[in-house]
């Protein structure tokens, strides 16, 4: 379908300096994640938790830290995984909090 519209004269062959301004702007889009403190959600409470002896205050914390994602931490969690617990007010472990 392309090349008859090619051959056709509806559509053309980019030249090599338009492939690499085309290039170049959408690198420009592409700079990294980006992480605006103002479009976080701050719904919720946040459930302190214990990853291999070390304490997070949030999942979403221990997420970014570990570099694993909130899904994979928190069904850890919910399936009782060794080294994975809750911590509660009082700072006593537990496997899972009433959510």
């Amino acid at each position: 379908m392309i090349r008859k519209r090619i051959q056709n004269q509806l559509y053309r062959y980019a030249t090599p300096e338009e492939i690499q301004q085309e290039k170049e702007r959408r690198a420009s889009f592409n700079v990294g994640p980006v992480r605006v403190e103002a479009l976080k959600k701050k719904e919720g409470k946040a459930k302190r938790c214990r990853i291999n002896g070390v304490d997070f205050n949030s999942v979403s914390e221990a997420s970014l830290s570990l570099g694993v994602s909130v899904q994979a931490i928190s069904k850890s969690l919910s399936q009782k995984r060794e080294g994975y617990y809750f911590i509660d007010e009082q700072g006593n472990f537990k496997y899972l909090i009433n959510i």
